[in-house]
């Protein structure tokens, strides 16, 4: 029998491809958006962003940093938790002077959570200390928390961050 005749092109492709696919799994799936929201306040006022989730599907741990300008605007809590076990110790506040808030979070059934599109997650809230015409930047960033995203199935997810923008009166 010739085994060099039944093996064809086709399914040495077919193999290839099948190959491939279990190598690019993880890359398949689809990031997880997190979107601050954009606000405007007068000097002196509390202004809470929002930070809301989209594609939020079985997840089952992330973590990251965000960031903003300190000289506009003055971390005073966070606050609203939506997102279940979420409280004020997934987030670590000995840098927010800085300008910088870490968080971290896990599902402690470890079964992973989904939420709907457009569902918020929490709010930072801060005193608007920047004069009139000033704004800030609140971004989610890797540094000093990198951004690690999991899900149930064990992959790890890219995150499309969405800055929000906080204009002072």
């Amino acid at each position: 029998m010739n085994y060099k005749s039944s093996f064809s092109p086709l399914m040495l492709n077919l193999c290839v491809w099948v190959f491939l696919g279990f190598l690019a799994g993880p890359s398949l799936q689809a990031p997880l958006i997190l979107r601050a929201a954009s606000k405007t306040v007068k000097s002196g006022e509390e202004v809470c962003v929002e930070v809301a989730a989209q594609q939020f599907v079985n997840i089952i741990s992330m973590q990251y940093s965000m960031k903003w300008d300190r000289k506009v605007l003055k971390f005073k809590e966070v606050r609203d938790f939506r997102l279940p076990g979420l409280s004020t110790a997934n987030f670590g506040q000995h840098q927010t002077a800085k300008g910088v808030l870490t968080f971290s979070w896990y599902d402690q059934n470890l079964r992973g959570i989904t939420l709907r599109d457009g569902t918020i997650l929490y709010q930072v809230c801060f005193e608007a200390i920047g004069a009139p015409g000033s704004k800030a930047y609140f971004r989610f960033v890797e540094f000093p928390t990198p951004v690690e995203i999991a899900n149930a199935r064990s992959q790890f997810l890219q995150l499309e961050a969405h800055e929000g923008i906080i204009k002072v009166q």
